[in-house]
């Protein structure tokens, strides 16, 4: 989950960071509250953050998996990412995530390996249609599971002599 997420969530109740002088703060809604909001939008401009503390939840079943495609689809694997991101394109989905997976062997280009979360058990949602319609697949692994099972899933998916370059996009609204 992106940073930025956290802080949409209200899952992130606390930073530690090193400011710019070499003093350790904790940031919070209460302690140096200025410095927790803009840290909101500020990447690393206010310091080096060196410990996040979380709430923590039950996740339950989620609908997820990887699907294949051959390297012909990366036009329209880009701009299904660029739609994903958009909200005049997909639309804003808190529960969608994407990581897109150009593969490229010691040959090189060969496929697309995408990786699908929908954090609730849906299947197909809107907010991923426009890269599970995408036709043809060489492999659709999507399905309703459980957390443990799509990272033993995303750990196997890592072959010898392989290398990923992967954006990965989170779909959310500012306010």
């Amino acid at each position: 989950m992106h940073v930025l997420h956290l802080f949409i969530k209200g899952l992130l109740i606390k930073c530690q960071i090193v400011l710019a002088s070499g003093e350790i703060v904790n940031a919070n809604a209460y302690d140096h509250s200025n410095l927790f909001k803009a840290l909101k939008g500020g990447t690393n401009n206010f310091g080096v953050v060196t410990r996040f503390d979380l709430k923590t939840f039950e996740q339950g079943k989620l609908w997820g998996g990887f699907i294949i495609y051959p390297w012909t689809s990366v036009p329209t694997q880009l701009q299904a990412l660029e739609d994903f991101t958009s909200a005049s394109g997909a639309g804003v989905d808190d529960y969608a995530s994407v990581i897109n997976a150009y593969i490229i062997g010691p040959k090189g280009p060969e496929f697309v390996a995408n990786q699908y979360t929908y954090t609730k058990a849906q299947e197909y949602p809107p907010a991923l249609q426009n890269f599970t319609s995408q036709q043809p697949q060489y492999s659709n692994t999507m399905r309703i599971t459980n957390l443990t099972d799509i990272t033993i899933e995303t750990g196997a998916g890592t072959p010898n002599g392989y290398r990923y370059a992967h954006l990965q996009a989170f779909n959310h609204k500012i306010d």
